[in-house]
């Protein structure tokens, strides 16, 4: 249905460009008349478009953007994958540390943000591992700051540091 009126407004435009650009063939008096036809036509042809549409459309639309920000049960079977970390690590004195942002692109809050970090040598080599938790609530479609958080002591053959998120909690009644 849009199709069909998607190509009846395309008509209308063409008809009336037509017209504008083309002064040997008379139909209206003056461009002004054209171009005042024209914007006629497409205010018309978009009020009738809009009507087109039905409450089943807004509910599929609807339906459409919700299930890419998942559903309350896929938010709450894999919280982190809605998450994302931005993270920033900081040698001092031979402690290491890192801060950073998380963000959630779920509709849900997520809070208990738990990491697996680790420090490799030059050669790949793991020189430490461990795990962190970010217990700060990440409000739905949203994000929060954090740290800085301890790691370790940094080790002078360190050659990366990284974490990643493995898991979290769905914020029930939080926000």
């Amino acid at each position: 249905m849009y199709a069909i009126a998607s190509f009846a407004l395309l008509g209308a435009l063409g008809f009336f460009a037509f017209n504008i650009f083309k002064p040997t063939i008379v139909v209206f008096r003056s461009r002004i008349a054209a171009v005042l036809g024209l914007l006629a036509s497409l205010t018309f042809g978009l009020v009738w478009v809009d009507s087109l549409r039905t409450p089943d459309d807004d509910a599929r639309l609807a339906a459409i953007d919700a299930k890419g920000r998942g559903t309350w049960d896929d938010v709450q079977a894999k919280p982190e994958t809605y998450l994302t970390l931005d993270e920033k690590y900081h040698g001092n004195g031979g402690a290491l540390s890192f801060s950073g942002t998380i963000s959630n692109s779920s509709a849900y809050a997520i809070k208990n943000v738990k990491l697996k970090c680790r420090v490799i040598s030059e050669t790949d080599s793991v020189l430490w591992k461990g795990e962190k938790t970010v217990f700060k609530v990440v409000p739905a479609n949203g994000s929060v700051r954090f740290g800085p958080l301890s790691l370790t002591h940094l080790d002078e053959q360190a050659g990366g540091v990284g974490c990643r998120i493995v898991d979290a909690t769905i914020a029930q009644g939080e926000s």
